[in-house]
């Protein structure tokens, strides 16, 4: 099929920080003619450490998952919202895959349909790094558990899922990666 490119978006500044001074930010700095103009003083241009590298809202159903603020981190951005999963992970400034992340199963040969929505099992985040669990129920009584950890400081991305359900039938499991072209 014909794959479309969306842009990628980032953040590039943090919120309520401005100017050596640090003095809070205000909706009429927006318009200002030091906004207009493009003229930045440098230390604007660099975020606030103390803000969470990290976003997680059950209510949204979104997530992004950062190992630090430099130019090019590892960044994964997702959203279980509407019964799917789409994501993106950046590294290194290059996009390695965008799309939807959906897990196929089939029982006895018989592909098996969803009986719920994503949602959150768990979410934690701290200095080690990021990890959210999400779970989705499929017929049969068969549910699908994934785990997504980015850790911080040993630069690696863990991605799993677990099937679970009782019997003893032949369950089959597939899941496919939306890989960005060249990767």
């Amino acid at each position: 099929g014909v794959r479309s490119r969306r842009p990628s978006a980032s953040f590039k500044s943090s919120w309520g920080q401005t100017g050596r001074d640090r003095s809070p930010r205000t909706f009429g700095e927006f318009g200002s003619a030091q906004a207009s103009t493009g003229v930045r003083d440098r230390a604007a241009q660099v975020p606030d450490r103390s803000l969470n590298l990290s976003l997680h809202s059950e209510w949204s159903q979104a997530a992004i998952l950062r190992r630090d603020w430099s130019p090019g981190s590892a960044q994964l951005a997702l959203a279980y919202d509407h019964g799917s999963i789409r994501c993106e992970f950046n590294h290194a400034s290059q996009t390695l895959w965008s799309g939807h992340w959906e897990p196929e199963i089939t029982l006895q040969g018989v592909l098996l349909g969803a009986t719920s929505e994503w949602k959150e099992v768990c979410w934690v985040s701290d200095d080690d790094g990021d990890y959210l669990e999400l779970q989705k129920s499929f017929a049969d009584g068969r549910i699908v558990q994934r785990q997504i950890y980015l850790a911080r400081e040993d630069h690696f991305l863990f991605l799993a899922d677990v099937v679970l359900g009782e019997g003893e039938d032949l369950v089959e499991y597939s899941s496919t990666m939306p890989l960005s072209p060249g990767v």
